[in-house]
């Protein structure tokens, strides 16, 4: 994940933009996501879950909810700033 994360920074950093997807709706985007808000402090814990769903307000498929494992929620809510 922390690979992952560092290039999507190097590509912001860049001022390229990001595009993060999965065709399997496993809930790996959303992983991927909540991972990025926690890294950067753009979540809680509490509320990282809730910012997936509230970004997902932009797709055209943004009324399905995000897939998420129990454990992709806990490594999402447990993921810490700077990893």
């Amino acid at each position: 994940m922390c690979s992952v994360l560092d290039r999507i920074d190097r590509s912001l950093a860049d001022e390229n933009p990001v595009f993060v997807h999965c065709w399997a709706r496993r809930g790996r985007t959303g992983t991927v996501i909540g991972c990025h808000l926690m890294r950067h402090e753009l979540a809680t814990s509490e509320n990282v879950i809730s910012e997936i769903s509230d970004l997902r307000r932009y797709m055209p498929s943004g009324r399905d909810s995000s897939h998420h494992t129990p454990e992709q929620i806990r490594m999402v809510r447990n993921w810490k700033k700077g990893f």
